[in-house]
């Protein structure tokens, strides 16, 4: 991560949350029973690290929640879900 410019990391971490966020929309249009929302926030934290990925699992679930109250409740989880996904990608 040190050696990308601010700029790459802003646009990455857009892509990812513009990835969560059409994927949330594909699974609620479809009901499908995956969770299609953390594909970004898993990418996010692989690439980037554990915070970066926490960050975007947060904003696209804070995002929903405008929407329906229980997508607060699940930033909880996709938050878990990047930093997890962090720690394991560096190990």
């Amino acid at each position: 991560m040190k050696y990308r410019k601010n700029y790459e990391i802003c646009l990455f971490v857009a892509g990812c949350i513009l990835i969560n966020y059409i994927g949330r929309i594909v699974t609620d249009a479809y009901s499908l029973p995956v969770w299609l929302d953390s594909v970004g926030t898993v990418l996010c934290a692989y690439v980037l690290g554990p915070v970066c990925g926490a960050i975007v699992g947060a904003t696209v679930n804070m995002m929903f929640s405008l929407h329906t109250q229980t997508a607060l409740y699940y930033a909880l989880v996709n938050i878990m879900v990047g930093i997890v996904v962090g720690i394991c990608a560096r190990k």
